[in-house]
């Protein structure tokens, strides 16, 4: 998977239950050794424990990482905040992104909605409901689920964010705008594939095939078996 996606390393992760407890590893695998360099356990008792179980393991983590403890306090937005308070709507919404990814919208569409209505607030999941009514022609709920994604930003992720303001940007056809807040997330984050999959495709509407084909170079040196990239 690194190699084929190009990452430097890969976190994994997994949980095991018992009658009394649930276990949780982290590790991060160095694909070069094909072995883990790094490695993270704690212990819960009940699910409502894994949101902060899970912030504290990614703060011990960030730290064997090398990142100093202040940057980590300034940093660190809690697991709930950027995804949903609702585990049963994370699921739902887990399981939703394999079937968009999938482009089965018959599939992802039921799942999804039935997340954003555990927890209305999931600017995500209202997200990709508005990209996948979008995709099938539904301009009014796309508009309806952006405008709800929108609604929730200050719940998210920063990467999120310029993710958001973005796709409502390009829904409604403001290229120019829409390719500045790609342009900004690729700044934030060089290695996101998605950022400069966006980035091509507004840049381009925006009439700046400059940029748009600087992004597409991008994305190809990423990804360069993505058949989407070579069309961007």
């Amino acid at each position: 998977i690194c190699r084929r996606e190009n990452y430097r390393a890969m976190l994994a992760g997994q949980i095991t239950g018992s009658p009394s407890s649930y276990n949780i590893s982290i590790e991060l695998v160095d694909p070069s050794e094909d072995a883990p360099v790094l490695v993270e356990t704690a212990s819960l008792r009940s699910p409502a424990e894994l949101y902060p179980t899970v912030d504290k393991l990614a703060a011990r983590l960030r730290r064997q990482i090398g990142e100093s403890l202040q940057q980590i306090r300034q940093n660190s937005v809690g697991l709930a905040r950027v995804t949903t308070p609702s585990l049963e709507a994370l699921k739902r919404y887990s399981q939703a992104l394999d079937f968009y990814a999938a482009d089965d919208y018959q599939r992802f569409l039921p799942l999804a909605k039935s997340a954003a209505e555990l927890d209305p607030n999931f600017a995500m999941a209202h997200l990709y409901l508005g990209r996948a009514y979008d995709w099938q022609g539904d301009e009014i709920d796309a508009r309806d689920e952006m405008e709800l994604a929108k609604r929730g930003i200050a719940n998210v992720s920063e990467r999120e964010r310029h993710v958001i303001l973005a796709e409502d940007y390009d829904f409604r056809g403001l290229s120019e705008k829409a390719a500045e807040e790609y342009r900004l997330l690729t700044e934030l984050y060089p290695d996101d594939l998605e950022g400069y999959q966006g980035l091509c495709r507004t840049a381009f509407w925006a009439g700046q095939p400059e940029n748009a084909i600087l992004a597409a170079r991008k994305a190809i040196q990423l990804n360069p078996r993505s058949a989407r990239n070579h069309v961007c």
